[in-house]
């Protein structure tokens, strides 16, 4: 606009209209782990003349099944979505050594999605429905603004970058939803379908939020090897309860060029480093807030809102190194970071006392700031030039991670959590690791039967559970011997004493619920291989994660519908006509010599899985599988096309054209038995809530890329 002064604009509208499928336990992969296997899903065609059979065998003993492909006909899910994005800034040079600029941003989203089943949609067992739809619509915007003032100085051997700055947000999120459990068709023919009032709900959000911050920032480069930095923030947000509505931040940093003042032989470029600093985690929306519920009789109170509510507040501290080597041709980089999050925002149980003297009257929960989380990371990054010519390249990049997150304070009682139905497998305790599963372990060694104090006492010779009264069956799990190869036979989970009295010894209190996976991986490793020769380009990405337990949820469910392949008996030897009365003999684990022959009890009979390890869906450590896989996440082939050879073929106008092919998720090597071993929870923190729960696996895609530039 002038010699010092100049402005930019930018601006961008994306829509989008998506056909999706549901996911969890209304998702096609849900009916499809039930369904019997020798139903032919492709099947035409239903009395109403809709696609694929609905009706499937045996529905009525299980009700969870479905044919996914007639739900996918049937039942349609649309999103519709449209964004708009702008942003200016301005930047005045005041003189050479001083600058202002102001920005501002501004981004709209809005996005709607219908969810219908048809009048008539058929269940299962073949009956009609009177269908449903759900429609939701939501329109968020944010608008950001703010100003900068940086000074660049220079004292001899010494340069100064300082900052000033306030940044001023603003947003709004607005949703309305609407849901028909049904329709009812009209008594005149012309009027259609309508829907059943007594059925219609509708709800409504209006969120606003506001935030602001200022923030000073230095930075001192001293000799061009010497740096030194330090930042201080204030932030406020309406996130924050009323009676803490800022809360203050700072960063202070450092870092060394070793190799501008030490020689250090084959080494080109060595520098370490050092910060610390902290920052918050802002609560949701309605943290802060009291909660009631509307009911015919008024209001119910549910949850007390906390004025005195702030962000999470976490301080990290990292130190590493950076080193270049062979002329640049190799560089490594490492990091270790440990951070403690404290005063985490968790809902709180209110006691009975508690509400009655706090005045909370009967308000059951709130959110509170309790708790603390210690995280510690190894990072590691190695770049290999290993062919660097002008026609020609290859070049490796090795990054690796580990991480390891401890709750460090505990003030509530221990938890199980979980989401839906899912088992409640993941622990919370004081000195646990988060992502640890806990829940029942079946005895695998006789010896572990008397941790429990109630059977140590009757292991005596001829006793209940004496130690020839059990064995080891060909699974490897102890069964009772006079149940063996029955309907009743049943693997024993494993029980203890959890409390005893510290005089007499005398057990108090007896658990069955113990440490059995843990969702962290020992590491994870990421391989990216890029090779060029002159025009033509390959490059890759494979993913390693080695160690750590997933839980297999989705096949846990399908125990109680006997359709996992373990219960499939047929491949397995008949059992003999003495199987079930065992006089004793050769048991399997040695420790009774051999009299009689054994009988032979392969077989098992559906209980033994269906209500033994199906456990009513708890967690048991039957269903903890290896977590570790290697991935090829994806492989381009490009070839570019240069100007001279377009020419030939009469595209003089042109300057370049890049034609390519983008493979992603092509192979997956795994002991996993899921779909995919690359699973999150559809709920919770996908890092830690590591549960096979009828999610989509990760899609196979194949794209191509066409780039012209001219």
């Amino acid at each position: 606009m002038r010699q010092n002064l100049d402005a930019s604009f930018s601006a961008f509208y994306g829509t989008s209209t998506n056909g999706r499928a549901a996911e969890g336990q209304t998702g096609p992969f849900f009916g499809l782990m039930f369904l019997q296997p020798d139903v032919n899903i492709k099947a035409c065609c239903n009395p109403d003349g809709s696609p694929y059979i609905a009706k499937v065998p045996l529905s009525g003993d299980v009700a969870n099944d479905f044919n996914p492909l007639y739900d996918l006909a049937n039942h349609h899910i649309e999103q519709d979505r449209n964004r708009f994005s702008g942003s200016s800034k301005m930047r005045w040079r005041l003189n050479p050594w001083l600058q202002a600029e102001g920005t501002f941003a501004y981004d709209q989203e809005a996005q709607s999605r219908t969810d219908l089943q048809n009048y008539g949609y058929l269940t299962s067992s073949g009956s009609p429905t009177k269908g449903s739809l759900n429609e939701s619509s939501w329109n968020d915007w944010q608008a950001n603004g703010g100003v900068t003032v940086t000074a660049v100085r220079h004292f001899g051997q010494i340069n100064n970058t300082t900052k000033l700055a306030a940044v001023f947000e603003n947003q709004r999120n607005r949703i309305l939803s609407s849901n028909a459990g049904g329709f009812v068709v009209a008594r005149v023919p012309e009027f259609g379908t309508g829907t059943d009032p007594n059925t219609v709900t509708a709800s409504s959000t209006d969120q606003r939020i506001r935030n602001e911050n200022y923030y000073a920032v230095t930075t001192f480069d001293i000799k061009d090897r010497y740096i030194l930095d330090g930042l201080v923030r204030r932030d406020g947000s309406s996130l924050f309860g009323p009676q803490n509505r800022w809360a203050t931040y700072f960063r202070a940093s450092g870092a060394w060029r070793v190799t501008q003042d030490l020689h250090l032989p084959g080494i080109d470029e060595m520098r370490l480093r050092a910060s610390y600093g902290t920052a918050g985690l802002r609560p949701a929306y309605d943290n802060q807030y009291e909660i009631l519920a509307v009911t015919p009789g008024g209001f119910k109170t549910e949850i007390l809102g906390n004025p005195l509510l702030k962000p999470a507040r976490s301080a990290e501290m990292e130190v590493g190194t950076n080193i270049d080597f062979s002329g640049g041709r190799y560089s490594l980089e490492y990091t270790y970071a440990e951070k403690k999050t404290r005063d985490q925002i968790l809902l709180v149980d209110l006691s009975v006392g508690a509400r009655s003297t706090n005045g909370t009257g009967g308000f059951s929960q709130q959110w509170q700031n309790t708790g603390a989380l210690r995280s510690r990371t190894h990072e590691i990054t190695f770049a290999a030039r290993l062919i660097n010519k002008p026609s020609s390249s290859l070049t490796l990049n090795i990054v690796g991670d580990r991480t390891r997150q401890i709750i460090t304070e505990w003030n509530l009682p221990e938890r199980l959590y979980s989401f839906e139905q899912m088992p409640s497998a993941f622990f919370l305790s004081a000195g646990s690791d988060l992502g640890v599963l806990y829940g029942n372990h079946w005895v695998r060694n006789i010896d572990e039967l008397y941790a429990d104090p109630a059977k140590a006492a009757l292991s005596g010779p001829g006793q209940t559970w004496s130690r020839d009264s059990v064995m080891i069956n060909e699974d490897g799990y102890v069964v009772q011997k006079s149940l063996y190869g029955t309907p009743r036979e049943r693997a024993i989970k494993y029980t203890y004493c959890r409390h005893a009295d510290p005089t007499t010894g005398s057990c108090l209190e007896t658990s069955q619920i113990v440490k059995i996976g843990n969702a962290n991986p020992k590491f994870n490793l990421s391989f990216g291989l890029n090779f060029n020769v002159n025009r033509f380009t390959v490059s890759g990405l494979l993913d390693w994660s080695y160690g750590g337990q997933l839980y297999n949820g989705t096949r846990q469910w399908a125990f109680q519908a006997t359709r996992d392949r373990v219960q499939d008996q047929a491949a397995k030897p008949k059992n003999d006509a003495a199987c079930g009365s065992l006089p004793g003999g050769n048991l399997p684990n040695g420790t009774t010599p051999p009299s009689d022959p054994m009988p032979s009890c392969p077989q098992k009979a559906l209980p033994y899985y269906g209500v033994g390890f199906y456990n009513g869906l708890d967690p048991n450590d039957f269903f903890i599988e290896s977590g570790s896989y290697a991935k090829l996440k994806e492989l381009a082939v490009n070839y570019t096309f240069s100007r001279s050879q377009l020419g030939a073929i009469g595209l003089r106008s042109l300057g370049e054209v890049r034609l390519g092919l983008i493979g992603r998720n092509l192979f997956t090597i795994t002991k996993y038995s899921g779909l995919d071993p690359e699973v999150s929870g559809l709920f919770g923190d996908p890092f830690q809530v590591r549960m096979d729960w009828f999610q989509y696996p990760q899609f196979r895609t194949f794209s191509a890329v066409v780039e012209i530039t001219y």
